[in-house]
């Protein structure tokens, strides 16, 4: 007898029973191949993937910067792939395909260009699929705008409708996944897990209050104070350690005072934008491109 096995990568309990369909004390060889599916480790690492011949693929401007506890890799081949205008950045390893442009900057590590393009760590990622419930709908009792520092629950399944929340609103997320085919908007709004404090308890029988918001279409657009610190990427199964993956590619501006925070980040054919004094503190970050303007910051470290 001989098998092959495909499940996401873990820890397996196995028991096998050999019949020989005469004896039941004929000893059998059991010849068994485990083919244990693994996602790549990218705890610490920030990624730029986009190999085209523009500059500035990662681009950090005054004040701005970035920091990487594993590694730091840039693709694109122009002479001035990474630019650097007044500005920081630092990790073990930092790889560029093409050059560096740097202008009254600090580089704090070992800087290596002319290097080979880094390939999408996370492409053979499978595609998530979330629970029956829609919104509009039940997966989102409270409506689909909230406004006036009110308070909006937002459960796992399918949004084809566009989320808002503005002005001091509290946006409630329950532990599971979120199938997302629209904008969701924070002006001056949070996201907060199931649990916390404003929101409802975690469901009975759950203590993993992650989620991951996987935006089949549009992305997430925050303004203001919006505040993501306190969401929390799933801790296990395939998607563990992942918050934000977006498909498309629309730029993602995170704007004025936002923060973000509990799990990695994950646009690979998306451009990523910081402006005012956002912070992103993640254990990965993967995009297209990458600014960092003024005093915004992005921290990737191991969990």
């Amino acid at each position: 007898m001989s098998g092959r096995v495909t499940a996401p990568a873990g820890t397996y309990t196995a028991s096998i029973t050999a019949d020989d369909g005469f004896s039941t004390s004929a000893a059998q060889l059991v010849l068994i191949e485990l083919e244990l599916e693994t996602k790549p480790s990218l705890a610490g690492n920030l990624i730029v993937l986009s190999e085209d011949s523009a500059s500035c693929h990662l681009q950090l401007n005054n004040g701005a910067s970035v920091s990487a506890s594993s590694a730091v890799a840039v693709n694109g081949t122009n002479g001035s792939a990474l630019c650097l205008n007044s500005a920081s950045i630092g990790a073990p390893t930092i790889t560029v395909q093409g050059g560096v442009r740097n202008n009254r900057s600090t580089v704090q590590g070992t800087l290596q260009t002319s290097q080979p393009a880094v390939a999408d760590p996370l492409a053979s990622l499978p595609v998530p699929t979330a629970p029956d419930a829609a919104c509009p709908g039940a997966a989102c009792p409270d409506g689909t705008t909230i406004n006036g520092r009110g308070t909006g629950r937002l459960l796992p399944g399918t949004y084809t409708a566009a989320i808002t929340g503005n002005s001091g609103t509290t946006l409630c997320v329950a532990p599971g996944v979120y199938v997302i085919r629209a904008n969701w908007t924070l002006n001056s709004a949070a996201l907060r897990p199931y649990g916390s404090a404003g929101c409802p308890a975690l469901p009975s029988g759950t203590s993993d209050p992650g989620v991951l918001l996987y935006f089949a279409q549009g992305r997430i657009v925050v303004n203001g104070s919006s505040d993501l610190s306190q969401l929390q990427a799933m801790a296990s199964g395939p998607h563990a350690e992942l918050l934000y993956w977006q498909v498309g590619s629309e730029t993602v501006a995170l704007n004025g005072s936002a923060s973000v925070a509990g799990g990695g980040w994950y646009q690979p054919r998306a451009a990523l934008t910081l402006n005012g004094s956002t912070r992103i503190r993640a254990p990965f970050v993967v995009a297209a491109t990458i600014t960092v303007n003024g005093g915004t910051s992005i921290e990737v470290t191991a969990p």
